[in-house]
């Protein structure tokens, strides 16, 4: 259905999608799938980019999406969904709920586009994932209140495991301007850092936000250090209502001054 070569040039549309739903008979299939159920309805997608299944997911006990996997991804699934490992995987895109959240495909403007700039709110945010563990964050410490410029900007934070299952999670750190000019993102992570932790482990792990990563790029597209007061939230998901609707750890805030 997608792709740029073998059968998906064969397909209707030549390998481009003018929709982003799933095949209307898997749909259905999935559907009939729910209403005959006898234990959980595991839902494993396979995909290169984000789909729309907002129908099916009200259905669905848990969703796995396994992108393509390669030629391991058979005993990979297996592991997960048996409980012999632990998925820790977090996404590195937004998935809208409908492709009329899209903007047009001809309008090369930013706004509604990615995670920085989409103010709908998206059926999976930036950064979400779940996994057979619960984390929580807690202490947030800054090494300074006010970043210097072109100087790292550091801060720690202490992380726990509150299950009783090892496993990993993504800490992810971003910057949102307290009062947002027009063309300015919403959110921009800034710093993210991969950790796993033992059944009821805590841990205190610093993060470091380098000077050329703060800098933000002007309406005359020039380079340009920030101003005004900036919030810092840190957790494991993008910081918005949609991931706390969807069970992602509480974010820990900080306000900041440029």
């Amino acid at each position: 259905m997608e792709g740029e070569e073998v059968d998906a040039i064969a397909s209707a549309d030549r390998g481009d999608r003018v929709v982003i739903t799933l095949p209307q008979n898997q749909v259905d299939y999935v559907k009939q799938l729910a209403e005959n159920k006898k234990g959980p309805l595991i839902l494993v997608v396979a995909a290169g980019s984000p789909v729309d299944i907002s129908e099916l997911d009200p259905l669905a006990d848990a969703i796995l999406w396994i992108w393509y996997p390669g030629e391991q991804g058979g005993n990979a699934v297996a592991d997960v969904i048996f409980g012999d490992t632990n998925p820790s995987g977090h996404l590195p895109l937004t998935f809208v709920k409908t492709i009329d959240d899209l903007p047009p495909f001809d309008d090369y403007a930013m706004s509604g586009r990615t995670y920085k700039f989409l103010e709908k709110a998206p059926l999976y945010p930036f950064g979400f994932g779940h996994s057979y563990t619960e984390f929580s964050f807690n202490a947030l410490s800054l090494s300074q209140n006010k970043p210097i410029q072109d100087r790292a900007f550091t801060f720690s934070v202490e992380v726990e495991n509150s299950g009783d299952t090892a496993g990993e999670t993504v800490i992810q750190a971003y910057l949102s301007p307290v009062s947002r000019e027009d063309n300015q993102a919403i959110s921009s992570l800034k710093a993210f850092k991969r950790v796993h932790l033992g059944a009821k482990e805590k841990r205190n792990v610093e993060l470091t936000i380098q000077a050329k990563d703060l800098y933000q790029i002007n309406n005359e597209g020039q380079s340009v250090w920030p101003q005004g007061r900036y919030s810092l939230a840190v957790g494991d998901s993008l910081p918005s209502e949609r991931s706390t609707e969807l069970g992602a750890a509480a974010h820990l805030r900080q306000e900041i001054q440029f």
